[in-house]
């Protein structure tokens, strides 16, 4: 997983650029004079996998937990978004709330298994510029941050070792939308961050598949992967989220 992004990005670009010289058509930019405000919501089911590192007070627990071994253990999840836009600009939140727990392999004999509970809300927040918009393609560019506030206890041996932390990376990304019918639409979602400010290095892709039910409904068929890279005195979380996305989005 930790090689992805450029999968994604190879993808997204190809999907961009292979949309210009099939059909020409006139590109159509909101103005000032014709803009209206639009809202969109959406709630998403995450069908998330945890792969990665997580070091508390100088305990390291390798974490490897597949969606079908949270899910036995979930105790909470939520994850929806909203957005405003009115004319070429908008402003996006993304919010996703987990607790999960489940029981991982120690890296030591004198601690061969690790009781692992995670608490993490992560919000990103990002104020969007349309750059391209015709009949059937749409691009945008993202710019905002991604805040993380994280709640790891990690229980050897009858003893636990617990952290809670929070922290904000800058990110930059994109959007893009192509109308493959009437009804159906691929999209793509990429952005990267962190720059050493607080994370090392975050990044997150999804992509996806639309089905317009409705002038103003769509459900979504997707896969998303967020991977942070963060250390500060003795926390660290080196963790790629990933897995299958479902969803339905409304527009008005």
């Amino acid at each position: 997983m930790k090689h992805i992004v450029p999968l994604y990005l190879a993808t997204c670009l190809a999907a961009f650029a292979g949309t210009g010289p099939a059909v020409q058509e006139t590109i159509t930019i909101p103005t000032a004079e014709s803009s209206e405000w639009r809202v969109r919501t959406a709630l998403y089911g995450w069908a998330q996998s945890l792969e990665g590192d997580v070091t508390v007070r100088g305990i390291t627990a390798p974490v490897d937990l597949k969606f079908k071994d949270i899910a036995e253990d979930l105790d909470m999840a939520a994850m929806g978004l909203i957005e405003v836009n009115h004319g070429r600009w908008g402003v996006l939140l993304d919010v996703n709330y987990a607790d999960i727990s489940d029981s991982v392999s120690g890296s030591s004999r004198r601690a061969p298994s690790i009781d692992f509970n995670q608490k993490q809300w992560l919000i990103n927040g990002y104020l969007t510029y349309n750059v391209l918009k015709n009949e059937s393609t749409v691009f945008d560019v993202l710019g905002g941050a991604r805040f993380n506030a994280i709640e790891v206890d990690l229980g050897i041996n009858d003893r636990d070792f617990s952290r809670d932390t929070c922290w904000v990376d800058p990110v930059v990304g994109f959007r893009f939308q192509q109308t493959l019918t009437s009804q159906f639409f691929f999209r793509a979602v990429g952005d990267i961050g962190g720059f050493d400010i607080s994370s090392d290095l975050t990044w997150q892709g999804m992509v996806g598949f639309g089905w317009k039910f409705t002038e103003n409904c769509n459900a979504l068929l997707g896969y998303r992967a967020i991977d942070t890279d963060y250390s500060h005195k003795g926390f660290g979380y080196d963790i790629c989220a990933h897995g299958p996305v479902i969803g339905v989005e409304i527009s008005f």
